[in-house]
């Protein structure tokens, strides 16, 4: 099982990786409260080092329509591929960046930490022996942490609040909510 820590400030997590990476999913009419209107997203995050500088942000949106948890879960696997694509080479397979990813999703958190592992003994089928959504996601998510295979990042997996002034989520939230705005504007709604 990988770890999951719950965080109430930088201090108490940024020791335990070489780099800090938040992440935030925003939505408009998620799970299609009004019929009329599509459901759309963004997603974004920070990546900060030890020194708390920001190295890397990123944010973005879906040509789809799309859910809360699937752009939780996007800001997720980009930051991952731009970390890995900016900071790691060959030798990380020998010696792996330790890095934490922070989200306020408790979907996330515990889907990657907990769940996911008795998805696979079930052959992806959750306890309802039904098909576990967003399986592609979680998949992804699964490689790219190494969970299945050689790694080139450690990663350390925490929670904390959404919207309670955690300055670096805050900065994660902001991104993702200028890309739903974004996404609105490209959509006219």
């Amino acid at each position: 099982m990988k770890k999951s820590l719950k965080c109430a400030k930088f201090e108490e997590v940024i020791p335990h990786g070489d780099y800090h990476i938040f992440t935030d999913g925003a939505t408009f009419n998620n799970g299609r409260k009004d019929p009329n209107l599509p459901s759309l997203g963004g997603w974004g995050f920070v990546v900060l080092n030890n020194n708390k500088d920001i190295i890397l942000e990123d944010s973005g949106f879906p040509i789809t329509e799309t859910t809360i948890s699937l752009m939780e879960m996007e800001a997720v696997i980009q930051s991952i591929k731009q970390f890995i694509k900016s900071k790691c080479t060959r030798s990380n397979y020998e010696n792996p960046i330790n890095i934490t990813i922070t989200s306020d999703s408790q979907y996330v958190i515990t889907g990657i930490t907990e769940w996911i592992y008795n998805w696979k003994k079930k052959n992806w089928l959750n306890n309802e022996r039904k098909p576990v959504a967003n399986k592609e996601q979680w998949e992804t998510i699964a490689a790219l942490s190494g969970i299945d295979c050689g790694k080139v990042v450690n990663i350390t997996w925490f929670k904390c609040k959404s919207h309670t002034n955690f300055r670096e989520n805050d900065l994660a939230d902001k991104l993702a909510s200028l890309a739903l705005k974004d996404c609105r504007k490209y959509f006219g709604v």
